[in-house]
């Protein structure tokens, strides 16, 4: 039981570490973005007028929007699943914790594998 509890506790640290990274990351991504940004609008403002600079970054930034929104909306099945959800097919069980259930049977089964692993003479 205490290798359980240590174990979670090592992943707990590595997910708050990882969070703690991106955090960090997001923020550094953003502000390059903010100079990209700030540089973008002073060369077209030298080319052109700060109009037509506000125009291009804008298009450029819905553009970017737009794609991204497309390639989430296109993963996550878009409005496919919703529609599935809301009409169950008669005669069916919902199952909508199938795959956490399974989810953690795999956690449970990898973790006896590595207890059986670390400790091959006292077994499962």
């Amino acid at each position: 039981m205490l290798g359980l509890v240590d174990t979670l506790r090592q992943e707990v640290r590595a997910a708050a570490r990882a969070a703690a990274l991106r955090s960090v990351a997001m923020v550094l991504l953003l502000v390059g973005l903010a100079f990209l940004t700030a540089a973008l609008w002073l060369f077209i403002v030298t080319v052109a007028t700060a109009l037509t600079a506000a125009v291009v970054i804008g298009a450029l930034y819905c553009g970017v929007g737009l794609i991204l929104l497309a390639m989430a909306s296109f993963r996550s099945g878009g409005h496919t699943s919703a529609h599935t959800a809301a009409s169950p097919t008669p005669g069916a069980t919902p199952t909508p914790q199938a795959p956490l259930v399974q989810l953690a049977e795999g956690f449970a089964m990898g973790m006896q594998a590595g207890r059986a692993a670390r400790s091959p003479g006292r077994g499962s």
